[in-house]
């Protein structure tokens, strides 16, 4: 419909505006027609407010003449970047719909405007047809979200000109549920968390995987059974992660947004799908995680470590290959495998290592290592299993001369655990051992001495004092098999008074005897090892 410049109609559109609505459906539409074609083709070119017509607002011939007046307007207006897309271009969409006006071509940079503005948090409009405020084009933060009428909490609430559009425009709901798929796969968890009950009708299938796996986890909690969670949103994305190992990836970040899964189940997540679903879904690094920043008591972790160097031989970063051996070592040294020179392969892989090994793979390594030089079994180890052997002369020796402040911390708070504690009140012959361990190599091993000498007197002699006479007999003879000096130094180390106190920082001179007869399979120390 053509208008003149100049004539009254341009001053008053709001006024004209109300009239065609009142007029719109109370008098014939050949008599309102016209108003409402002069109302949405002014509304179209100037940016003023559209008005709401139905297909029965205008006549046949008004319609096709607007289609070809404002169909490069239409189009412009639904593609323009600098609008809120749930505003004016989504209006001008409705407009091009009534007008049967092709926009195929934009509603693609519509869609993802829509899913992005979602996403984010953006006010997702005012009134359809409403000019923006200045300014209105920013993205409203998240720590801000709260004040803008369409964002609760930090959740969006899909506004209505939105769903009517999803609802009427199959093309846009097709376009949009695509977008926000392609971001979801790209941000699970904060997609998940903006969209949880924005009422999004997304089909349960098939399509959009990414999408649907975060509209089902939306609002669900971080506790209870994790791994079944996962399978479930594997089960939601209708896809296998083999086929597409891009939705492994949107379910790990979905089930463990904070950090990497515990051992026990990424050990079973590894086995379940495969090295190669992982690889491809670029979970690789997570499950190494699991291993790494796992507490130094999780039973698991030494499996799992000994799964990923087998599943990812040549690809792990030198970074991760050095913590995860020694967590595989761990496992070795707790269960007892026939493994040499412990307390030197530990040393070694943990020097050799490119970077700083993380601090609960080195507590472990050294409780697994003090554990086994102590001759007592890991935490959660069957009560009444056989006794673990005795450590070969060498390892203690090793210990002593590398001084290194790690491993006797870690010796001496084994040493002072439960277990060791347990074992001296009931075995006498353990007692004898621990004594010989505790008098060996004094000076000039400065740590060795410090740590043996406080072990002595704060977790032996308690023991000591405290046995009935017929363990202390037992003890002695323990002693006596290995050899009259030890006998005699025992005897002295545990008389009461500043002597017996004196004594105690003697023992060990001369050439360490065979410390530990009463068990099979002892070895003699190393060339010097017993000198003092």
């Amino acid at each position: 419909m053509r208008r003149t410049a100049g004539t009254p109609l341009d001053h008053e559109p709001a006024a004209l505006a109300a009239l065609s609505a009142r007029l719109d459906g109370q008098v014939p539409t050949a008599v309102s027609a016209p108003l409402a074609a002069h109302v949405l083709a002014a509304a179209v070119r100037d940016r003023g407010p559209l008005p709401a017509l139905g297909a029965g607002s205008l006549t046949p011939a008004l319609r096709a003449e607007l289609a070809r007046d404002l169909a490069p307007a239409l189009r412009q207006g639904v593609g323009d970047p600098t609008e809120p897309a749930a505003g004016r271009p989504l209006a001008l969409l409705r407009v091009a719909d009534l007008l049967d006006v092709d926009c195929v071509d934009a509603l693609p940079g519509l869609a993802g405007r829509l899913a992005r503005d979602l996403v984010s948090g953006r006010p997702a409009d005012r009134a359809a047809g409403q000019e923006p405020e200045h300014g209105s084009a920013g993205a409203v933060s998240v720590a801000g979200a709260g004040t803008d009428p369409h964002v609760d909490g930090g959740r969006v609430v899909c506004p209505p000109a939105v769903l009517d559009a999803v609802h009427g425009h199959p093309a846009l709901r097709t376009a949009l549920f695509g977008a926000l798929d392609a971001l979801a796969a790209a941000h699970p968890p904060g997609v998940a968390g903006r969209l949880a009950g924005c009422g999004l009708p997304v089909p349960p299938s098939p399509g959009f995987p990414h999408l649907r796996m975060c509209l089902q986890t939306a609002g669900a909690g971080r506790t209870g059974d994790r791994r079944a969670r996962f399978h479930g949103l594997l089960r939601t994305a209708g896809v296998s992660p083999h086929a597409a190992p891009d939705v492994l990836r949107t379910a790990f970040q979905l089930v463990w947004p904070d950090g990497p899964p515990g051992a026990e189940d990424a050990a079973l997540l590894l086995s379940e799908l495969g090295s190669d679903a992982h690889r491809l879904a670029g979970t690789r690094d997570a499950l190494v995680e699991a291993a790494l920043a796992a507490p130094a008591d999780d039973p698991a972790v030494p499996v799992l470590a000994a799964d990923l160097l087998r599943c990812f031989t040549t690809e792990l970063r030198p970074a991760h290959r050095a913590p995860l051996l020694l967590l595989e070592y761990a496992g070795l040294l707790d269960g007892d495998h026939d493994v040499e020179n412990w307390v030197d392969h530990v040393c070694g892989l943990r020097d050799g290592a490119p970077e700083p090994v993380p601090e609960p793979v080195t507590r472990r390594v050294y409780d697994a290592l003090a554990r086994r030089l102590l001759a007592v079994a890991a935490p959660g180890t069957e009560p009444y299993a056989p006794p673990r052997p005795p450590a070969p002369e060498s390892e203690l020796y090793a210990l002593a001369r590398a001084g290194d402040p790690g491993l006797l911390a870690a010796y001496e708070r084994v040493a002072r655990g439960d277990r060791v504690a347990e074992r001296l009140r009931t075995v006498p012959g353990y007692v004898a051992a621990c004594f010989c361990d505790w008098s060996a190599y004094p000076r000039p091993h400065g740590g060795w001495e410090t740590t043996r000498t406080t072990l002595l007197a704060k977790v032996l002699r308690p023991v000591v004092r405290a046995l009935p006479a017929e363990d202390q007999r037992a003890v002695e003879e323990a002693l006596h098999r290995t050899g009259r000096g030890r006998l005699d130094a025992y005897r002295a180390w545990n008389r009461p008074g500043a002597l017996g106190r004196l004594a105690g920082r003697l023992t060990g001179r001369g050439r360490r005897e065979d410390r530990q007869a009463p068990w099979t399979g002892d070895v003699e120390p190393p060339a010097g090892g017993g000198h003092g």
